[in-house]
């Protein structure tokens, strides 16, 4: 048997168009992933018992996969802005870039 912890409590919604570069964007508890009107959101539950989502970002997305997380781990996400692709299908496009920190007592 296999349980998915239900999220609650009040959830706020980071607009990346919003927040300056270089600011640390979440931290808390990392709840997991799940589909929303807009496509994947990963949920962090915050100190105060908010949720934060955070809409899937191809760069975000690939750093929360290299990391390993499966949800209960302490994370901070930094938005570092945007930056010019360098290669590939979208060579040249703007994309959104952070950088994801895990704490020490949940590495793996």
């Amino acid at each position: 048997m296999a349980f998915k912890e239900v999220v609650t409590g009040p959830t706020k919604f980071v607009n990346l168009n919003e927040v300056a570069a270089d600011s640390i964007i979440a931290t808390g508890i990392f709840v997991g992933t799940k589909e929303g009107k807009f496509g994947k959101q990963f949920i962090i539950r915050e100190e105060d018992g908010s949720n934060l989502v955070l809409y899937k970002k191809g760069n975000l997305e690939y750093l929360i996969s290299t990391a390993g997380l499966a949800g209960g781990e302490l994370i901070r996400v930094t938005y570092l802005g945007k930056q010019a692709m360098e290669s590939g299908q979208w060579e040249g496009t703007m994309a959104h870039r952070f950088k994801l920190e895990v704490d020490s007592g949940n590495a793996a």
